[in-house]
């Protein structure tokens, strides 16, 4: 039985559309007019498309689970993806240089006789071609059920998840986790506060939403400025999701942050965005330089978190959100 024939909808997460591409499907997180508005941006379209934040879950009680999908381009030329099997990572892979153009894979071969909860875990640095999710034949599946509200995650390469060498590390995927929501990360590495990146018709409904740029922005001299660009940003972000509460996550250490640019500290320019956020109604600043530990230790190269500075973005935020009571209005 192959979930790919059979339709994939059902079982993808994180997806917002999902189309049928020479032989397979292609998964994306993002509308169609954020897709158009990044395909004029230089260098951001191959980005936006890269499978951030998606996985295929269901339960079955089939043996084995087999994949097989072909590489498209990608924001990095590493590979990663990771499997759990009821809540336990039992496979995980990680290419660093990929050089095939597609892949074929065994991930779980446990035995059959026992329904068991399958996530599948894709890459977040490149889009992929899915072409088989493989069970074995006569085998019971069923869709999982989706968590009680949507998590939205907007942001740069951070929150895209790039450097993570698990596709389970990125702190969208792990805060999700941690507050049993349905993830959808529409993330693009290289990013701004931008706030033409909004689609005002879009018709994903969550119950929480985080913002976390401002990185890029500052290594780009945007200097004083950023104040006004950051309320344009969320006036036009709460235009389009009027009810739930948005998160905006100051940027998080970096090993250059004692330097400045535009004439600008890092440590100010962050102060600017936190201010310029609570002047938006329903809008929680959150503090980014508190999320992750100040050592080069924690990062794999000294402005995106390794695994282990992910796992501590995601547990600390996910610690500011329950003490502030921001969650109890997300479910």
């Amino acid at each position: 039985m192959n979930l790919v024939e059979k339709g994939i909808e059902p079982y993808a997460r994180g997806v917002v559309a999902v189309s049928e591409d020479e032989g397979g499907v292609r998964l994306s997180r993002m509308t169609q007019p954020l897709l158009d508005y990044y395909a004029k941006a230089d260098g951001l379209a191959i980005r936006s498309r890269c499978n951030a934040g998606v996985s295929i879950e269901f339960v079955t009680d089939s043996p084995t689970v087999d994949v097989e999908f072909d590489y498209l381009e990608g924001a990095r030329n590493y590979y990663g993806l990771d499997v759990e099997v009821d809540g336990v990572q039992t496979f995980g892979m990680r290419i660093e240089e990929v050089a095939d153009t597609s892949l074929a894979l065994r991930v779980v071969d446990a035995g059959g006789g026992e329904m068991r909860r399958v996530r599948i875990f894709l890459g977040p640095c490149k889009e992929v071609r899915l072409r088989r999710v493989t069970l074995a034949d006569g085998a019971t599946v069923e869709a999982t059920l989706r968590p009680p509200f949507r998590l939205l995650a907007l942001g740069d390469s951070i929150t895209q998840g790039m450097c993570a060498l698990s596709a389970c590390s990125p702190y969208p995927t792990r805060l999700a986790r941690l507050i049993e929501a349905d993830l959808v990360n529409q993330a693009v590495g290289g990013h701004v506060f931008d706030p033409q990146a909004v689609d005002l018709e879009s018709s994903i409904d969550p119950g929480l939403v985080t913002v976390a740029y401002g990185t890029n922005d500052w290594n780009g001299g945007a200097g004083e400025g950023i104040g006004d660009i950051v309320v344009a940003y969320l006036e036009r972000l709460r235009a389009s999701l009027p009810d739930p509460p948005i998160v905006v996550i100051s940027p998080i250490w970096r090993t250059d942050a004692g330097e400045s640019r535009g004439g600008v500290s890092f440590g100010a320019f962050s102060r600017q965005i936190l201010d310029s956020a609570a002047r938006v109604e329903g809008v929680i600043p959150v503090e980014g330089a508190g999320l992750v530990p100040h050592q080069p230790y924690y990062f794999s190269d000294g402005l995106h978190p390794n695994d282990t500075g992910f796992l501590h973005y995601a547990m600390n935020l996910y610690r500011v959100l329950r003490d502030s009571g921001t969650l109890a209005g997300s479910h």
